[in-house]
């Protein structure tokens, strides 16, 4: 123990370690206010995907899919919260596909790092009944302050963060009179 005491680092580690520091405490995710860098999502895989949020093109924006309000779930393909909360998002998918929120808020999942045999398989497999698409280079992760899994935003037409919420939304009931209050 004497000797861990003892250990003198080096400037130049010094300098790396208050880096490395600085920059994970730097890097911040989105907040209600806030208005997101332009992002670029990979289309969905599956047609009535695409028919669904009716974009076209390899790639969309989020002023492109036609609604008021858009939930967008940062999802990690192994996450075994990403897991517990799905069974509870289909719910709420199914529950505005429905009813009067439909086609006023829209869902969409973005899987960090995934290939497309994984997001292929997520939605093939009914793990996810609304729109996944992937990012498979980090590249939204990282636009987006590199959230831990879920990471859930509500956003308006121009990218305004709306909602944000880390973790898992376990009242759901709840959370749809959240989304029936931004879209009234």
């Amino acid at each position: 123990m004497r000797g861990f005491l003892k250990m003198r680092l080096s400037p130049p580690v010094v300098i790396l370690l208050i880096f490395f520091a600085v920059s994970a405490l730097s890097a911040q995710v989105p907040e209600k206010g806030s208005v997101l860098p332009a992002i670029q999502f990979s289309s969905p895989l599956l047609p009535e995907d695409l028919a669904y949020l009716k974009v076209r093109g390899e790639a969309f924006a989020i002023k492109d899919v036609n609604c008021q309000v858009l939930l967008v779930e940062i999802i990690g393909v192994y996450c075994p919260f990403c897991y517990e909360q799905a069974p509870l998002f289909n719910q709420l998918f199914r529950r505005i596909e429905k009813g009067k929120l439909k086609n006023k808020v829209k869902m969409l999942g973005v899987a960090i790092g995934a290939t497309v045999m994984e997001v292929d398989y997520l939605r093939k497999n009914g793990q996810y009944q609304y729109p996944i698409v992937r990012d498979e280079t980090f590249t939204i992760h990282k636009l987006l302050g590199e959230p831990r899994t879920p990471f859930t935003m509500l956003l308006d037409k121009e990218g305004q963060v709306l909602y944000s919420h880390l973790g898992v939304i376990k009242n759901i009931d709840d959370f749809y009179d959240s989304l029936k209050k931004l879209v009234e």
